[in-house]
């Protein structure tokens, strides 16, 4: 029996050492790389570059109100072409010009409205 409990202790003191030995090694290669030189550089800071713009989204709205859709059609032709011309007497080409489709509102038709629209 008690060659028993003398091996267990030779066994248990040689695996402590073994694990003392073990974790010495790891803690110098980790101490090395530490030491070592890193490659990676961090900078904290602000930076700015002026870029020039290749895009402009201007929207351009204006209101016509008539009684008669004919007149209204008209009116908002000839205001679409004043804007036209103002903007490629500005250097626009006509291409880069772009129109949405006109809003109608019938105001006399709309619930809860009293306006009236006069020519």
């Amino acid at each position: 029996m008690e060659k028993k409990s003398v091996n267990f202790a030779l066994t248990l003191g040689l695996c402590i050492g073994l694990g003392i030995a073990v974790a010495g090694i790891f803690l110098g290669v980790s101490l090395k790389a530490s030491r070592r030189p890193q490659s990676v550089v961090s900078v904290r800071g602000l930076a700015e570059r002026d870029v020039d713009a290749d895009l402009v989204i201007w929207p351009i709205a204006f209101q016509e109100t008539s009684n008669d859709l004919t007149i209204l059609y008209k009116r908002i032709t000839d205001k679409r072409k004043i804007v036209t011309d103002f903007l490629t007497d500005a250097g626009f080409k006509p291409e880069e010009i772009s129109y949405s489709a006109p809003s109608i509102f019938d105001l006399q038709t709309m619930a809860y409205s009293n306006e009236y629209v006069k020519d």
